[in-house]
């Protein structure tokens, strides 16, 4: 194929392979089966390739080709052996970027598709043969909303297994409206499997909770940790998963695809999510742990109720097993509860939905009833504060996870989450920062990802008497309210602040607003790491020798 394709550089994947459909079909797991650096390169290449993915919708249809697309990328995955250009590290599995590179490709082609035959009043007969809608045979329909919307669930369920939930809701938002646009109704099946793997996506963090409470939850297979090899029932090495009796469909999920570094521990939160997606552990004494990296259940040494959970594994030179910060000891209970052996009375449970920085045109972004109010800077309502209620998700506010902060040394930590619209804080903003009044604490971007805007990050209010380590400028505190009602941070004007819960912001806003979120999804952000690695080291030193409470 590359022979001939090099003979005709300038011609399209079609035009070169006009009547040869096992070159669509086939091409990309032949690569994948020969395996090496260069053929896994040059598969993933090839799928990102329109062209080529052109070519594989007109010869195997709308959904067997996206499947076929989604399977090739699993095989990728599978067979990843690159190694990464940083200090000639190897990879052990593909990295986020690049799976979302090959599913926004052919989500994109697939949605342009749809607009050029249907939203620019064009019939499906009169597209040209070599255009986007040309089919396999005869039939010019293959380019309908509901195959498409099909399709579009296909790419969302298989960036759920990948933990990139923001993303996959996206997807399945654009699903939806695919479907509806079709004039399908809500008991229809295809709207109906859609919106259930939506409301397995909206990630409520997994917390402590009275073991009283409604909230708390309870495992399916307790008597899979009866012994330190975890295979009671028969399980193997992978480990049990914890998927809920209480709250069947549901399961215990990663937040985020990988770990990341804090305080010289890898962590990462937890979340309750689809059972397809069950995190699997096994049990060593009174530590439950996933295997193959180690990675340990924990949650914070305070123990109160709201405190999150999540996996930490601690970095090889650190001197103790496990840092101050945590507790790795849990006790699985035969009624299904998972509680701390130091804390009985608590247990996991289901806590308020985790903010994040979702992109800047996501139907998961915030969008405040008193946006205005922010806007209009130093008024005497704002002095007070604002609560900060959200128009775009009816019923819900901005709500801090603990009841009290976290404080490590002269300094607190407060999650923030999205709760129901009575809890919701009160904050004023001064053209940059945004605080509470009441204690002056500053809402700022979670510094576990590095530094970095990424989706998926996290926020917190910071609490702390020193002016220099919370009101900073040019770092990851400051913020900017877009006309439109919804938060950015200042330095990275292509996300804003959100949740993985399915919200009204598209539907609220006009097609102009629209239009200026999606070009500001595009733009990179704008961050100073030396400055922000300068004052992280900075506060670092400030905690060293505090006590944590």
């Amino acid at each position: 194929y590359e022979t001939r394709r090099n003979e005709t550089p300038g011609a399209s994947w079609l035009q070169i392979f006009p009547k040869d459909g096992y070159i669509f079909e086939n091409l990309p797991s032949h690569m994948i089966r020969a395996g090496g650096r260069d053929a896994l390169a040059k598969a993933l290449a090839l799928l990102r390739d329109v062209g080529f993915t052109r070519g594989r919708i007109r010869w195997m249809g709308v959904e067997r080709g996206t499947k076929a697309h989604v399977h090739d990328i699993e095989g990728i995955q599978n067979r990843w052996p690159l190694s990464s250009p940083k200090r000639g590290k190897k990879k052990t599995s593909m990295e986020k970027n690049e799976v979302l590179s090959v599913c926004n490709c052919l989500s994109a082609f697939l949605k342009r598709a749809v607009s050029d035959l249907y939203g620019n009043a064009r019939s499906a007969r009169n597209v040209s043969e070599g255009g986007i809608g040309c089919a396999k045979a005869t039939s010019d329909d293959m380019f309908t909303r509901q195959s498409v919307g099909r399709a579009l669930v296909t790419i969302g369920t298989f960036l759920q297994k990948q933990s990139l939930w923001v993303y996959a809701m996206d997807q399945l938002a654009e699903a939806l409206e695919m479907f509806r646009s079709a004039g399908l109704n809500d008991d229809d099946e295809d709207i109906a499997h859609t919106l259930r793997h939506v409301k397995a996506s909206e990630l409520p963090k997994l917390v402590l909770v009275p073991r009283n409470s409604p909230n708390c939850v309870q495992i399916k297979n307790p008597a899979g940790f009866a012994s330190d090899e975890g295979k009671a029932d028969g399980d193997s090495a992978q480990g049990v998963p914890l998927e809920f009796s209480s709250h069947p469909g549901l399961a215990v999920v990663l937040m985020r695809p990988q770990l990341d570094l804090v305080f010289r521990t890898k962590m990462g939160p937890l979340c309750v999510g689809q059972k397809e997606c069950a995190l699997r552990l096994r049990v060593r004494g009174e530590e439950l742990f996933r295997p193959g990296d180690g990675a340990l259940l924990a949650t914070f040494k305070s123990c109160i109720e709201g405190d999150m959970v999540g996996l930490i594994r601690p970095r090889k030179d650190t001197t103790s097993r496990t840092p101050k910060l945590f507790r790795t000891d849990f006790k699985v209970s035969e009624d299904g509860t998972i509680s701390p052996t130091w804390a009985p009375d608590l247990a996991l449970g289901i806590g308020p939905y985790q903010a994040l920085l979702v992109p800047r045109d996501s139907s998961t972004r915030f969008i405040f009833r008193h946006a205005e109010s922010f806007r209009e800077g130093c008024t005497d309502k704002s002095k007070c504060g604002v609560a900060m209620e959200l128009v775009s998700h009816p019923g819900y506010g901005v709500v801090a996870q603990r009841k009290k902060p976290l404080h490590i040394g002269r300094v607190g930590f407060n999650f923030v989450c999205m709760g129901p619209v009575e809890r919701a804080i009160k904050a004023s903003y001064d053209g940059r920062l945004i605080r509470t009044p009441d204690d002056g604490a500053v809402l700022r971007v979670s510094t576990i990802t590095g530094w970095k805007y990424e989706v998926g990050s996290s926020l917190w209010f910071l609490h702390s008497d020193d002016k220099s380590l919370k009101e900073w400028r040019g770092g990851i505190n400051d913020f900017v309210v877009n006309a439109e009602g919804s938060i950015s941070p200042m330095h990275a004007p292509n996300v804003a602040l959100g949740c993985a819960c399915l919200g009204l912001a598209n539907e609220l806003l006009t097609s102009e607003e629209r239009a200026h979120a999606e070009e500001q999804a595009k733009l990179q952000p704008r961050t100073r790491f030396w400055l922000s690695k300068f004052r992280l080291a900075k506060m670092l030193c400030r905690l060293v020798g505090h006590g944590i409470s």
